[in-house]
């Protein structure tokens, strides 16, 4: 017997385990879609490695012997350990522990993220989210360390090689008393030149999207 584990073949405990469950070789290899030599041959180097016959002949397929149904739950068992840990695990919000961090610019943290957050009390209470700006120019950089880990940005500022997602499509009204309409009428451009209304655009930072704001002139 070799007890160096490093001799032993994870796929040779697999075929152990359809032996076992199978008790021939023949179901065994078409189990594993193997050919019937090749699991012969994983049978002699099990043989080998457990320095036992594990198997002998019968009328009907194969026998295993005291050695092998020793091995057959600690074997199984193992199986079902290493396919649990190499499964991905899955994501439970209600018990989920983590911080995500997102860079937004102005309109979507007020369009996406609080009624995001609101919904994310909810549903994942002890998931933290941690907000900053975006900055175009070290967004990508941001990005590969880890800095960040999602990105909401309009369409025309979004930076080239990024996967991306578009979460939703929007029109903009505009709505106006009886009166405005009526003069309206006469032409679109009215409106646009009219003294009532001033339309400007405000940079908070270098980093933010422009607001839109717009005010009654007094």
């Amino acid at each position: 017997m070799n007890p160096d584990i490093r001799a032993l073949d994870l796929n040779l405990l697999k075929a152990l385990d359809a032996l076992l469950d199978e008790r021939s070789v023949t179901r065994a290899a078409d189990r594993l879609s193997l050919t019937q030599p090749a699991v012969s041959g994983m049978l002699n180097r099990l043989r080998e490695s457990f320095d036992d016959v594990l198997f002998v002949r019968a009328q009907r397929g194969i026998v295993p012997t005291l050695r092998a149904e020793q091995l057959a739950t600690p074997v199984k068992q193992l199986l079902a350990d290493i396919e649990s840990m190499l499964r991905p695990q899955a994501f439970n919000p209600l018990t989920a522990c983590m911080t995500v961090k997102v860079a937004s610019t102005d309109y979507a943290l007020r369009a996406v993220v609080v009624p995001f957050l609101n919904a994310l009390r909810k549903q994942a209470p002890n998931v933290r989210v941690s907000i900053q700006p975006v900055d175009g120019h070290e967004l990508v950089a941001q990005l590969d360390r880890g800095d960040i880990d999602l990105v909401l940005i309009t369409p025309e500022n979004m930076t080239p090689g990024l996967h991306a997602v578009p979460l939703f499509d929007e029109t903009t009204s505009v709505r106006c008393e009886q009166t405005i309409r009526t003069q309206c009428k006469a032409g679109f451009l009215w409106i646009v030149s009219a003294p009532l209304i001033t339309c400007w655009f405000h940079l908070r930072e270098a980093a933010s999207t422009a607001s839109r704001m717009m005010r009654w002139k007094d």
